[in-house]
């Protein structure tokens, strides 16, 4: 059952990235400051934190599959010689 596992650590994961930016977000917006470039930059920010994070998390996915596909390939060498 070690899928079962992964899936609840990646679920929790995505919870994780996505709200935090979310509560950043609302915390920023209810703070009296003045309209600024840098809270403006900063609001885009996290609003692009939750897309920016899981094409991140897709690109370290597929090399870790490509990894581990070459080592199965060296494996079955190993095996069969």
């Amino acid at each position: 059952m070690k899928n079962r596992g992964d899936h609840k650590s990646h679920g929790l994961l995505m919870l994780l990235c996505c709200l935090v930016p979310i509560i950043l977000l609302g915390v920023l917006s209810s703070l009296n400051l003045p309209s600024s470039g840098m809270k403006n930059v900063l609001s885009v920010l996290l609003v692009l934190a939750c897309p920016l994070g899981h094409l991140l998390m897709m690109k370290f996915m597929v090399n870790n599959h490509k990894h581990q596909k070459e080592e199965m390939g060296e494996k079955r060498k190993e095996i069969l010689n």
